[in-house]
């Protein structure tokens, strides 16, 4: 006899091949976009200085968020308020991302 975790899993296996086959096509694919949208939006010439600033934002950010949400569970006791600070950072980044202009070449 098998533990139900075994037959569990056994039932889920295609389940979570497809899932993680989707994640991973999505991943890929934003992943080479971005790069695309980079290059394209400022030019091959300023792009090194623009990513490399970039990752840099970006990994200050996302290194000192896991500790800043661990503030706050601890200030709060849940963590709800973390989620929804995320959710609300995603939106405004997706508006703006919405209002930004080209650069003048």
């Amino acid at each position: 006899m098998t533990s139900p975790c075994v037959s569990y899993s056994r039932v889920q296996r295609p389940r979570i091949f497809y899932g993680w086959t989707i994640v991973a096509a999505g991943l890929a694919g934003s992943q080479v976009l971005q790069e695309l949208i980079w290059a394209h939006y400022y030019g091959r010439v300023s792009l090194g200085t623009v990513r490399g600033l970039g990752i840099f934002i970006s990994h200050t950010i996302g290194a000192a968020g896991a500790p800043f949400f661990g503030f706050l569970y601890d200030v709060t006791g849940i963590y709800m308020s973390s989620f929804v600070m995320f959710v609300i950072a995603v939106v405004v980044s997706a508006l703006s991302i919405l209002l930004v202009r080209a650069p003048e070449k």
